[in-house]
């Protein structure tokens, strides 16, 4: 479980980074000199999607906060491991 929340963790963070850079090229490209009055407005109205669509999918990733569960699932392996040793010890001694 702990790959499984890491891996959610970096996919979410790729796909954010992704977002922003199409976003940023598609800026640029719109405010070229060369790029028709008409096409302007096509990668403002898609820069303004991608961008709502980055801070749904930031929120989202804040929400499940896959690194911190990713993080919690190896501290609380790590205590049930310790706890299994010592009940395993304390049988073994009865």
């Amino acid at each position: 479980a702990d790959q499984y929340f890491s891996s959610l963790g970096n996919t979410v963070f790729v796909v954010s980074a992704l977002i922003t850079l199409v976003q940023a090229a598609l800026a640029t490209v719109a405010q070229a000199k060369n790029v028709s009055e008409d096409a302007q407005s096509k990668f403002n109205i898609t820069i303004a999607l991608l961008s709502a669509f980055s801070v749904f999918w930031q929120s989202f990733a804040k929400h499940w906060d896959f690194s911190g569960r990713a993080g919690l699932h190896k501290s609380a392996s790590s205590a049930l491991t310790k706890l299994h040793t010592l009940a395993l010890l304390r049988a073994r001694e009865e």
